[in-house]
């Protein structure tokens, strides 16, 4: 037996009774096989409900991939969430992001306090939230450019950040193609990308970012991932209905 100590991201149904866990941990999403949770008397249930931090004691399932849950504990469970739209869409597009990459140790740190400050219902989430995508698609290697013009390298005349072309553009190699941007949404983005990990905290409750600069880096991280997320398309349909 073992211990697997995480963030449930997901629990999938199997079979009539049973399902599977997903849990983020900081190497991996594990997955865990958990009998009969989906009767109301499973003493299991509780461990398996999404926005929970668990720790589970699991056994080595024979000729299967994913772990058997034997019992555990819930750490913390961050159930306001499920009553906010707009949170758990957020933490939807996020956790669909995340099945798609390599997981690193930040991912998890980073995504407990997009969950905690949800919770709290504090203006920071979205701050967490897009600071957890800045990670994912720098990781990834298909961060924007930001630290120059991605056409000529200059740093002078910085006027757009373009999709098309991966990056910023300063006016000599925009020429016109993109709507100009405010020098403050430039630094706004690019802030995101070269905040150190030690300055995360500070940084998160003193910056603010909106439901826009997420929906942002999620349809940029479709685009150069080459996927299209369901959850990028409902939350980006919620933002329409608030703009309305």
């Amino acid at each position: 037996m073992s211990d697997v100590a995480g963030l449930v991201v997901a629990l999938q149904d199997y079979k009539d009774k049973d399902g599977i866990v997903f849990v983020l941990t900081p190497e991996s999403i594990q997955s865990v096989y958990a009998r009969g949770i989906q009767n109301p008397a499973s003493k299991n249930r509780r461990l398996c409900n999404p926005f929970s931090e668990v720790s589970l004691i699991v056994a080595d399932r024979k000729m299967s991939t994913m772990d058997f849950l034997i019992k555990g504990s819930v750490l913390a469970y961050y159930h306001t969430i499920q009553d906010d739209l707009v949170a758990q869409s957020v933490c939807f597009v996020l956790r669909d992001c995340l099945f798609r990459v390599a997981i690193v140790p930040m991912y998890s740190s980073l995504l407990k306090e997009v969950w905690q400050a949800y919770n709290r219902k504090e203006s920071s989430a979205l701050t967490y939230a897009c600071l957890l995508m800045a990670q994912i698609l720098k990781n990834e290697g298909i961060a924007p450019h930001v630290d120059a013009c991605v056409g000529c390298g200059s740093k002078r005349q910085i006027e757009t950040l373009s999709k098309p072309d991966g990056g910023f553009l300063c006016v000599r190699c925009n020429q016109g193609r993109y709507p100009k941007w405010k020098k403050t949404e430039l630094e706004k983005i690019r802030a995101l990308f070269i905040v150190k990990e030690t300055l995360v905290e500070p940084f998160a409750q003193s910056a603010r970012y909106d439901l826009d600069d997420f929906l942002f880096l999620a349809k940029w991280f479709e685009l150069f991932s080459h996927t299209e997320l369901a959850s990028v398309r409902f939350l980006a349909s919620i933002r329409t209905l608030e703009a309305k």
